[in-house]
Order: structure tokens, then sequence, then C-alpha cells
């Protein structure tokens, strides 16, 4: 399940996103209390996550495209929580396109200001 989040977000905090990983992720996986708040008081991503994170590791070109840096990306288990430079943006594309999805999103590419 792919789990994409704005760090920017007002309407939905990224705290949301941030807990649903939570709910699906294996415990040795989990995101600590504390690097929520963090994350939700500085907007920025804690540097304990950011050396978890694998989003170095991997091209994000729906992303990019819609000009939304990622900036964590977090896998366990069947969860897969992809932080991103933005708010409360509606990225089509990304979802669309996620493994295991066969489906054509050429057309998708939206980002809602």
């Amino acid at each position: 399940m792919l789990i994409a989040h704005g760090i920017e977000d007002e309407t939905v905090p990224p705290e949301q996103a941030l807990n649903a990983f939570n709910d699906l992720a294996s415990e040795e996986d989990r995101i600590a209390q504390e690097q929520i708040e963090q994350l939700m008081e500085t907007r920025q991503v804690p540097d304990a996550l950011v050396e978890r994170s694998t989003h170095q590791d991997r091209d994000f070109p729906h992303f990019e495209e819609a000009g939304a840096e990622v900036v964590l990306l977090l896998q366990s288990g069947p969860a897969e929580l992809v932080l991103f430079e933005g708010g409360h943006d509606m990225l089509y594309r990304p979802g669309l396109a996620w493994p295991g999805m066969a489906i054509a999103t050429d057309a998708l590419v939206t980002r809602a200001e």
C-alpha cells in the first residue's frame, strides 16, 4: 500500500500518514512518536528517519514531474511511505503507477495548489 503525503500539508497533517504507516509496519520498522512530533514541529524529516530512508536509492519520475521532491521513503511489509516537499497536493500519477497497478497514467499528472 502506497502512502504518499506532502510534508507541509496543513489540511491533513503528515502525522496521519506516519500513523497509517505505523499501523501497517512491522514493529521494528515503526516510527517513534518522538520523531513524529519532531517532524510535525519542524516540517523536516528528523535525522534518524533520514538515516533509515531509501529515497536516495530510487528514482521518482512521477513526483519529479509534479515538482514534488521526495524526502523520505520507508518500506515495511505491504506499506511504502513517501513524504514529499509539498502541501495538500493531489499527485495522481505516482499512486496509479505504483507497482502492481496496471493502469495507463500518461494523461494524469496534476498538482493541485
